[in-house]
């Protein structure tokens, strides 16, 4: 009698549910996606990386140069760039001094971030929909 109120019981909820197949497979397989995403494709800021080319192209670009901080940082960047006899050793050395200043690390990491946002969401998206294809075939096929 017990079992037979479970089924019951269970049943009832599942017929409650307004989740839809495809509504179910969507959000799996975003908790799927999530799990499995790397620290170069995450949307979540908080695991991400950001390559240095990236914050570089930030730091060029004429829209972060609003202080005179940032505009000092685009100099030292181009200044960087079209030195001769820099090594990648004196140039990574010359990098962490020159992002360092001021407190602007933060801020050029989001930008970039920001900036690269649409590449990862895309990259999620398409890993989605690839999942529920596959599950949705999986679970038709039984």
């Amino acid at each position: 009698m017990l079992s037979l109120a479970l089924v019951v019981v269970t049943v009832a909820l599942t017929a409650c549910s307004r989740e839809t197949g495809v509504e179910r497979l969507m959000r799996e397989c975003g908790e799927v996606v999530a799990s499995a995403a790397d620290s170069e494709t995450t949307t979540n800021p908080d695991v991400a990386t950001v390559k240095r080319p990236d914050m570089e192209a930030v730091i060029r670009s004429e829209q972060r140069a609003t202080t005179p901080l940032r505009k000092a940082m685009q100099a030292e960047l181009g200044e960087l760039e079209t030195s001769r006899g820099y090594t990648s050793d004196k140039y990574d050395t010359a990098w962490e001094r020159m992002v360092n200043k001021g407190g602007e690390r933060d801020a050029i990491w989001r930008a970039a971030f920001d900036r690269d946002l649409p590449r990862r969401q895309r990259i999620r998206d398409q890993m989605i929909r690839e999942c529920v294809w596959k599950r949705g075939t999986k679970e038709g096929a039984r």
